[in-house]
């Protein structure tokens, strides 16, 4: 994992903007925080970072729909029986996205680690792409401030505690040594 975001923040820094975009389509979240630790550190400009961040989430985001829209329903047909899928689910799933809840479930479903099959599921019940992305795009635009907000104050979180380790680190050199060399020539003697 640490290999990773140690990859991850190697490619950020090399390509910034270019490489935004590509990665916010595979995988928004983990990004978003990352961004905002090098916002912080005055590495990225916020403003285009966070226009990529939410280009690229949409633009994943619809991805899944297309693939419930042009996929789910012979995917679903096929296989559903090894997840528990009948005709009856599909059936619920469009009434679901058309009538009931659709605004509910996909902001809701974008702060779940399962947004992807909401996503998925919406194309699947054939929900009108324009009303699809409106919902979608009011659930990703707070969704992602908050998670740049959240590394850039993770940064200075981690700014302000390593700067208490180096005065603790002082003190305690300033007040360990004198007590080390005190026992060191009591013991001599």
């Amino acid at each position: 994992m640490s290999h990773t975001l140690d990859q991850l923040l190697n490619l950020l820094l090399v390509y910034k903007y270019l490489i935004i975009f590509p990665i916010a389509v595979l995988e928004g979240p983990g990004l978003s925080i990352l961004v905002g630790v090098l916002i912080a550190r005055g590495v990225l400009n916020p403003f285009l970072s966070y226009g990529l961040l939410i280009l690229g989430d949409t633009i994943g985001d619809t991805i899944y729909y297309c693939l419930g829209r042009f996929g789910g329903h012979p995917i679903l047909k096929r296989w559903g029986h090894l997840i528990k899928v009948t005709e009856a689910h599909l059936e619920k799933l469009e009434q679901h996205f058309h009538y009931k809840a659709p605004a509910k479930t996909l902001i809701l479903g974008k702060t779940q680690p399962w947004g992807a099959a909401i996503l998925f599921a919406a194309g699947t019940a054939k929900m009108n792409y324009l009303k699809f992305m409106g919902f979608n795009t009011l659930a990703t635009i707070p969704k992602t401030l908050i998670l740049v907000l959240l590394g850039y104050y993770f940064n200075q979180a981690y700014v302000a505690l390593n700067n208490y380790l180096e005065y603790a680190g002082i003190i305690l050199a300033i007040i360990g040594i004198p007590i080390i060399i005190y026992f060191f020539v009591r013991k001599k003697k």
